[in-house]
């Protein structure tokens, strides 16, 4: 009897220590509409030939996502910017996007504009990792066709690269991956951690993190989560809307911490502050156009936050 009581105890012990585990996953229902609302500012600062050439970016959206189809690993969403917004600080010349300003005549508030009424398609997997991102392109097109004026040649090329690179294709899966925790494959508790690796890309800088995620606390309406980060940023990258006839390379790296609330029910994201550093140089290759090649310092360091 007292071994038998020994092993009651046991497993009412490890019962007991499993309850307190949560199967962290998204948790949708079909026809509702989920929100998010990000607001990212970035301070890039550079060095060339002896000046220092700074630049502040700001860059807000307000996007919906309606859920139209359910599977058993994955959701549909019907996605649309609500509203789409950029300012960018440079020395000797400032730029502000904004698809609310419809009293400028400024064609690019004008594409953000229709832009927001262009529906398009994500696949997003149950542990929240984004899978696609359908028919974007093609929106972007209609926008530029619809709001792009009298914008032609260069200009009308220049114009779709910037679009396509802040808020196109791999920019959108890089931003929806960087608002939605990956979770883990299996329940854990308060105080566990797990490893994911995102890739994201906005900007056209692509990068690479590899991150750790932590449940530090639960209530009964919502989760809390840390997210820490090493950034491995892609060697070779674009600058939106600059071509140039020599080659670079991107010797950048740094970390990043995200501190993320999501609502207990659903697993939507309620909250989400991320602070990113990165830092390193940029190598400019020797070429015909620069015959001792040239090396960059940069550092970029970024604030991010999304609420629902």
């Amino acid at each position: 009897m007292k071994k038998l009581s020994i092993y009651f105890l046991l497993v009412m012990s490890i019962a007991a220590c499993q309850s307190k585990k949560t199967l962290l996953a998204l948790k949708l229902d079909k026809g509702e509409t989920y929100y998010q609302r990000m607001e990212s500012n970035s301070s890039i600062k550079q060095s060339f030939n002896g000046q220092n050439i700074d630049m502040n970016m700001t860059v807000t959206g307000d996007i919906s996502f309606n859920v139209k189809g359910i599977d058993k690993d994955y959701y549909d969403l019907e996605t649309r910017y609500e509203s789409m917004g950029m300012q960018m600080k440079m020395p000797m010349m400032d730029m502000s996007f904004d698809s609310k300003d419809m009293e400028s005549d400024n064609p690019m508030n004008k594409v953000l504009s229709v832009m927001t009424e262009e529906p398009f398609m994500v696949r997003i997997a149950k542990n929240g990792k984004v899978l696609k991102v359908d028919g974007i392109e093609e929106a972007f097109e209609r926008a530029i066709e619809a709001g792009g004026g009298k914008l032609e040649g260069k200009e009308l090329e220049q114009l779709k690269k910037q679009l396509k690179q802040a808020y196109g294709k791999d920019a959108m899966m890089g931003s929806m991956q960087m608002a939605s925790t990956i979770f883990p494959t299996e329940a854990i508790a308060v105080g566990e951690s797990w490893d994911a690796e995102v890739k994201s890309t906005m900007n056209g800088q692509e990068a690479t993190f590899m991150t750790t995620y932590t449940l530090t606390k639960k209530e009964a309406d919502r989760y809390y989560l840390k997210a820490v980060a090493s950034v491995i940023m892609n060697e070779n990258m674009e600058q939106p809307g600059i071509s140039l006839p020599f080659s670079m390379k991107f010797n950048l790296s740094g970390d990043m911490s995200a501190d993320i609330v999501i609502d207990a029910s659903s697993g939507w994201l309620k909250n989400q502050e991320v602070q990113q550093h990165i830092s390193g140089k940029i190598e400019v290759e020797k070429s015909d156009q620069m015959p001792d090649g040239m090396s960059i310092p940069m550092e970029i360091n970024t604030k991010t936050k999304i609420t629902d």
